[in-house]
């Protein structure tokens, strides 16, 4: 029977406050801040929008209330294509609020967060007490604390998989471990509740069991895990300057401009306007890969969904007809122009094209 949900998430969201600076102030002046933005995250609102971004089925389940940021939370994770019928609102209650200060000269950042009227349901709160019957798996993040190990036993006893996120020790973590088939954990935490300075002997005293499968995440070393009694390593995706290039998008005005001209000449451009610091990474997977799919990941990771994706390849670089486009996802025509639609809203309600822009005027 095919699930509502690909992945049910139970744990944080959060609101951060992002700032850029060029150096640290001293220790009780004031600093003028290079740039500010506010975005959205948290562990498991951070996973279930890049489950709904893949192209996968995606629930919340919490609580928020009706504050300013509280909404900007339930409004982001909607517009993201996160089911939120199993929210509770409630009154006074708050997203963890974030202040993260980078600092461009040494590429280091601090973050300062609240937890204040931060709260997460038990499952006799959960407003469908079937929830554990219509998911494939349940990701819970460890802030929620016991809310969140009651629901891994109800998931666990029927036969749902459970992935855990921890970033930090603390009460209940062992049974919070325990309790999970798939453990994510940073290096810091592990090397800390190992009592060990091995990454590999750390991963042994995680693992509970056999079937168990840890990871511990190393940063831009990549991670390493254990499953089925078998050490394994995986690389890190190397972005360098290409981060700063996550959250920009590309106007639709912009790309069907650009479609108008040949490959060649539509390379050259890019390559061209693209050609300066933050960008230079970006300027080499182009000339590695297809410029166009370059493109289209970086919308990806910007505002839309694999299934917008799909449309947008098809319709702008592929100049293929909607009933093409259709038959090969499995959907009506009409569904093709209305995720054509839906892209093209999201692309022109951005709130980042107006630094690419500058890029390609």
């Amino acid at each position: 029977m095919k699930k509502k949900f690909n992945v049910l998430g139970l744990g944080c969201v959060s609101v951060d406050l992002i700032g850029l600076t060029d150096s640290w102030p001293e220790s009780g002046k004031k600093k003028l801040l290079q740039h500010f933005e506010t975005h959205d995250g948290g562990l498991v609102g951070t996973a279930l929008v890049a489950v709904s971004r893949l192209g996968g089925k995606a629930g919340f389940i919490g609580k928020l209330g009706f504050s300013e940021m509280s909404c900007r939370a339930v409004k982001m994770l909607k517009k993201e294509g996160v089911d939120t019928s199993l929210l509770i609102r409630c009154k006074n209650t708050e997203p963890i609020i974030a202040l993260v200060i980078s600092n461009s000269s040494d590429n280091q950042r601090n973050i300062f967060f609240s937890r204040n009227n931060v709260e997460y349901p038990f499952p006799d709160e959960i407003p469908d007490q079937k929830w554990f019957t219509k998911t494939d798996v349940l990701l819970i993040d460890f802030e929620a604390g016991i809310a969140g190990i009651k629901a891994a036993e109800i998931a666990r006893k029927n036969h749902i998989p459970v992935v855990i996120d921890i970033e930090q020790i603390g009460q209940h973590v062992t049974e919070a471990i325990a309790i999970s088939d798939h453990v994510i954990v940073p290096e810091e935490f592990a090397l800390r509740y190992a009592e060990t300075d091995n990454i590999e002997k750390a991963l042994i005293k995680i693992q509970t069991n056999n079937n168990q499968t840890v990871i511990i995440t190393l940063g831009d070393k990549g991670c390493k895990g254990i499953s089925s009694n078998e050490i394994f390593y995986l690389p890190a995706y190397k972005v360098n300057e290409y981060r700063d290039l996550l959250n920009m998008t590309i106007s639709m005005e912009v790309l069907e401009r650009m479609a108008d001209d040949d490959e060649e000449k539509l390379n050259q451009t890019i390559l061209k306007q693209l050609d300066s610091g933050a960008y230079n990474s970006m300027i080499q997977a182009a000339e590695q890969t297809d410029t166009h799919e370059t493109i289209l990941r970086i919308i990806g990771m910007g505002v839309l969904n694999q299934r917008e994706i799909e449309v947008i390849k098809g319709v702008y670089f592929e100049d293929r007809e909607f009933s093409a486009i259709g038959a090969e996802m499995g959907v009506s025509r009409q569904r093709v122009g209305q995720l054509k639609q839906s892209a093209l809203d999201k692309l022109r309600g951005s709130t980042t094209l107006k630094s690419l822009y500058k890029q390609l005027d």
